[in-house]
C-alpha cells in the first residue's frame, strides 16, 4: 500500500498567497494515493484468485501422480516456472508503482513551482 499524502503539508513560512495551490495540490495527491490503494487492493485479489488457481492445480497435479499417471514432473516443473514468472511479474508492478508514484509527485511538485509565480498576477489581474 501507499503511504497517505502528508496530511499537514503546508506552504513554507510568508508563502501565504500560495494557499490555494498548496490546498490543490495536497487534494489532487490524495485522490491519487485513493486510486491507487484502490487499484492496489483489485491487484491483491487477482493475485489471490490467482493463487488458489495455482494451489488447485498443483493439488490436481498430486492427485495424478498418486495414481501413476505419466507426465507428471513434467507439470510440477511447469507450474513452478509459472510460480517464479508470477513473483518476478509482482515485483516488477510494485516497481512500476513505486517508478509512478516518483515521478507523479516529482511532476506536481514542477507544475506548482512554474505555477506559483504566476499566482500574484492572475489575483491582481482580476482585483482589478
Amino acid at each position: 500500500m501507499t503511504t497517505p499524502s502528508d496530511a499537514g503539508a503546508r506552504p513554507p513560512a510568508g508563502d501565504g498567497g500560495n494557499f490555494l495551490l498548496w490546498r490543490e495540490v495536497d487534494r489532487l495527491d490524495r485522490r491519487v494515493d485513493e486510486v491507487v490503494a484502490r487499484t492496489e487492493r483489485l491487484v491483491a485479489e487477482a493475485r489471490a484468485d490467482l493463487a488458489s488457481d495455482v494451489d488447485r492445480v498443483g493439488g490436481r497435479v498430486d492427485r495424478l501422480d498418486e495414481h501413476g499417471s505419466r507426465g507428471v514432473e513434467a507439470l510440477r516443473l511447469e507450474l513452478a516456472q509459472l510460480r517464479r514468472n508470477l513473483n518476478a511479474h509482482e515485483e516488477m508492478h510494485t516497481q512500476a508503482a513505486q517508478d509512478q508514484r516518483t515521478a507523479r509527485r516529482w511532476t506536481i511538485g514542477l507544475v506548482a513551482g512554474l505555477i506559483a509565480p504566476l499566482y500574484p498576477l492572475i489575483i491582481a489581474a482580476v482585483v482589478r
